[in-house]
């Protein structure tokens, strides 16, 4: 993917994320720190059941097929891979445990406005 459509890959996923309740929304874009992915997007949502329901949403409604879907709701942590975007989708007290901000604190920061 060239970075006009990975970009808009990214912002596609967001809508989504915004639309199922997702909060506390952060996306980093890793371009310069790595070279298996572009974007890195972390979210946080209430319930298992809501983590099931915004992953088949993304699987579904976005207009790229992930190339590998981990996890479940259950396990409070889904991530799914398109390759260049790459999306984690979290129960808040996995999301504290794992701490993957701290992971990605160099990467440029993208402006996510959480409504």
């Amino acid at each position: 993917m060239d970075r006009v459509r990975d970009r808009q890959l990214t912002e596609n996923i967001i809508t989504v994320l915004r639309d199922k309740k997702g909060y506390d929304i952060i996306a980093y874009n890793v371009r310069e720190l790595t070279t298996f992915t572009n974007y890195i997007l972390i979210v946080s949502f209430n319930s298992q059941a809501q983590l099931d329901s915004v992953a088949r949403e993304i699987k579904g409604g976005i207009k790229s097929n992930p190339y590998h879907i981990e996890g479940d709701g259950e396990s409070g942590w889904i991530l799914i891979d398109f390759g260049e975007v790459i999306v984690n989708i979290f129960l808040e007290d996995v999301r504290k445990f794992y701490g993957l901000e701290r992971l990605w604190g160099k990467a440029k920061k993208i402006e996510v406005k959480n409504v």
